[in-house]
């Protein structure tokens, strides 16, 4: 009986994290609207990355922070739980928080900003503990003197696919607090408090700002936002499962994050092909290519919420049957493939069909030519 009164209680505690979260989120969007506004802090549209209308003010990610560090120091003080590497992951955040802010300001140089997270990352590993090993249907792999290095690119990685994910209104966001509700699952079946506490807080402070970051959104969360909602999904599976019996491999939060690792490290090879900077700015993101395949904004954000979700959903499934897991990421890459080479496939057909169709000029002109189009 007692049991189940604790449980009921520890239930309560989570989802009143959750609740708080978004509220406070949901208040301080506003006044940091404001001051985003009043000190200049505005993303203009450009007519090609940047579509929205009019300028729309950043620091939406000082909400999500401030929310975040605010509901889960206060939590996990009254739990007994305030630990070392919690207070590691709010002092990185804080410091990605800030990097982000100065970037909006300033529009910061590609490499510094690179060489912020990597100085970060880097300090979380040394204080906090890299990831050694990783367990992989039933087998070890050990990493060594790769450890290190590997955790800090693992931390980097996750930070530079949610930044790169943040183009258009409520995409990284809404992907956001799918990864981090699978998470915050993931903690719980592994009886992991701290890292419960911290998924929570952050996903509650992420939904409390999505209804401002909504097509059209009002405010954006910037980099303030971006580069802290991927700094802590990464090192909370660093400082939290990868130190549990149950998860010591990177599967679970991989598979939650698929959807902008994946098309992180796409880009990355594609850039550097074609010996441009691989932080440059392009139109090759998954979102881009869905907006420029006909898809409106508002749909292109709905299907990447549901590959999102759809992976996020076999990351919690994981746990109890990988065989029905893995099916659902087959299907999920699939359809994620299927996006990326669409295009090519059609352009092939209309090229094809342009070469085989008649040079009469009579037989090419049908119809009253309303549906035509360049």
């Amino acid at each position: 009986m007692f049991d189940d009164v604790n449980l009921l209680i520890t239930d309560f505690i989570y989802v009143a994290v959750i609740l708080i979260g978004a509220f406070l989120s949901c208040a301080l969007t506003p006044l940091m609207r404001r001051c985003a506004v009043k000190v200049g802090a505005m993303d203009k549209p450009d007519g090609k990355r940047k579509l929205q209308k009019e300028p729309v003010p950043y620091f939406g990610g000082v909400a999500i922070v401030a929310s975040f560090i605010a509901v889960g120091t206060v939590t996990l003080a009254i739990l007994g739980e305030l630990t070392r590497n919690y207070i590691i992951i709010a002092v990185g955040t804080l410091l990605m928080m800030i990097t982000g802010v100065i970037d909006d300001l300033f529009d910061m140089k590609s490499f510094v900003k690179f060489f912020i997270q990597v100085a970060v990352a880097l300090a979380t590993v040394l204080l906090g503990g890299a990831i050694e090993y990783v367990y992989i249907f039933g087998h070890y792999i050990r990493f060594g003197v790769f450890s290190v290095p590997l955790t800090v690119l693992w931390i980097v990685l996750v930070i530079n696919s949610l930044n790169m994910m943040d183009g258009l209104d409520g995409l990284a966001c809404g992907i956001s607090s799918f990864a981090l509700m699978a998470l915050f699952i993931s903690a719980l079946v592994n009886g992991d408090v701290v890292s419960a506490v911290i998924c929570s807080a952050l996903c509650g402070a992420a939904l409390g700002f999505l209804p401002y970051n909504l097509t059209p959104a009002s405010i954006f969360m910037g980099d303030a936002g971006a580069m802290s909602l991927g700094y802590v999904m990464a090192t909370v599976s660093v400082l939290g499962f990868f130190k549990g019996q149950a998860f010591l491999s990177v599967i679970i939060p991989a598979i939650v994050l698929a959807l902008p690792v994946t098309d992180a490290v796409r880009l990355f090879f594609v850039r550097i092909s074609k010996g441009r900077n691989p932080f440059s700015s392009d139109r090759l993101h998954i979102h881009h290519i869905l907006v420029d395949m006909g898809f409106s904004p508002r749909t292109a954000v709905l299907i990447l919420y549901l590959l999102s979700s759809l992976f996020s959903i076999a990351a919690i499934i994981y746990i109890k049957s990988h065989v029905i897991a893995i099916v659902i990421i087959a299907v999920a890459l699939a359809a994620l493939i299927s996006i990326r080479f669409i295009p090519k496939i059609i352009k092939k057909s209309s090229n094809k069909a342009a070469q085989d169709a008649p040079e009469n000029d009579d037989a090419l002109s049908s119809g009253d030519g309303k549906g035509e189009s360049v």
